[in-house]
């Protein structure tokens, strides 16, 4: 009797798990269906609507002003807004000069501009994260636009204060540029590649505010506030930008010593001789810091002197090619073997010492005369 009660409750409770993983099975099946249909009448309404923008787009662009008005029209809803900037942030992706001005003319109609300022208060972060990205094409932030935009330069998420700072680095106005700028500096544990690409960002190539920028630079440079890592990469990056007006303050600070003697800046500050070519800071850098205890410092000195490419200063790469510090050693070997016959006298003396330092200088001898 119990056997057959069992066996009856087995092959209800069969049946029961059937029938509902079966009930499981065709809502998935008729979920797939729906989500399909619907993706394809979207793609059916984008592409509808490319017919449509295209022509109106490149019409304006060769300045016909009147379809501006036009494609204007045919934005009524919210679902109009997305395949157009689809299309202008694919045509703004191949195109300058002019006529990128004209499609921030169409990027900035009034519809978008108040949907996209409506994404800024979305509690989805990736939805405030593509309104920053509109804002950082779109190039022409009101003030309420900037306020709102920059509240994100502060957020826990660094690729939404990432996509904040890009935003307000399109702006014109430069201190709008330099609260992005100081914001991310103040963070800890930031890559090298983010600064940079945002100190490119800061400078506008498009308005003449070098020496608005660059003494705004020298501002955040002497900011005792920020780590000593992004500092020296905003030193860096100044320097290979060209903001040639920092020079002489930054040949003070070499001189004088930044004011926590960090390796760090102090190497950045030696590069950034070199890369504005000044070679009348040679005797500071070898009095002050060819000896010096830290290996960074020592091999920065020796790229230095080397991208002056003075004979005079060999005997000091003798000197740094001793050093007890590899990357020393092979940046002043270098520098030796690019001096030609001056070089040539220390090289011989350096490789009569011993067979290792005999073939490290072979190898580079032989790659500096073959390039």
């Amino acid at each position: 009797m119990i056997l057959l009660i069992s066996d009856s409750f087995a092959l209800q409770f069969i049946a029961t798990t059937t029938l509902v993983l079966l009930l499981i099975t065709l809502y998935l099946l008729a979920s797939s269906v729906l989500v399909r249909n619907a993706h394809l009448r979207e793609k059916h309404y984008q592409e509808t609507k490319k017919e449509i923008y295209y022509p109106l787009i490149l019409a304006y662009m060769v300045h016909e002003d009147d379809n501006l008005d036009e494609l204007r029209s045919y934005i009524e809803t919210e679902d109009d807004i997305l395949p157009l900037l689809l299309i202008l942030y694919e045509i703004m992706d191949s195109v300058e000069g002019d006529e990128i001005e004209r499609l921030r003319d169409m990027l900035a109609l009034e519809l978008i501009r108040k949907y996209q300022f409506r994404m800024l208060s979305s509690t989805h972060y990736v939805k405030r994260m593509d309104a920053c990205a509109y804002y950082a094409r779109m190039g022409r932030l009101t003030e309420d636009e900037f306020n709102r935009v920059s509240v994100f330069l502060t957020d826990k998420m660094l690729m939404l204060a990432h996509a904040s700072a890009t935003a307000v680095m399109s702006s014109k106005d430069v201190n709008h540029r330099k609260t992005a700028l100081k914001s991310i500096l103040l963070r800890q544990r930031i890559s090298r590649l983010a600064i940079l690409d945002l100190i490119y960002q800061f400078h506008n190539n498009e308005s003449d505010q070098m020496d608005e920028e660059a003494a705004i630079l020298l501002e955040l440079i002497e900011d005792r506030t920020f780590p000593h890592d992004n500092i020296s990469m905003l030193i860096k990056s100044a320097c290979e930008i060209g903001y040639i007006t920092l020079a002489m303050d930054l040949v003070a600070m070499l001189e004088n010593g930044y004011w926590d003697d960090s390796a760090l800046i102090t190497e950045a500050l030696i590069y950034a001789m070199g890369r504005f070519s000044l070679g009348f800071t040679s005797e500071v850098l070898i009095e002050k810091y060819l000896t010096d205890p830290r290996p960074n410092v020592r091999r920065a000195v020796a790229a230095t002197l080397e991208s002056f490419d003075e004979a005079e200063h060999a005997e000091h790469f003798y000197t740094l090619a001793k050093d007890v510090e590899f990357a020393v050693r092979l940046k002043a070997i270098y520098a030796l073997a690019g001096l030609g016959d001056a070089g040539s006298v220390y090289l011989r003396q350096l490789s009569a010492e011993t067979s290792e330092m005999r073939n490290l200088i072979r190898g580079v001898v032989a790659e500096v005369e073959g390039a």
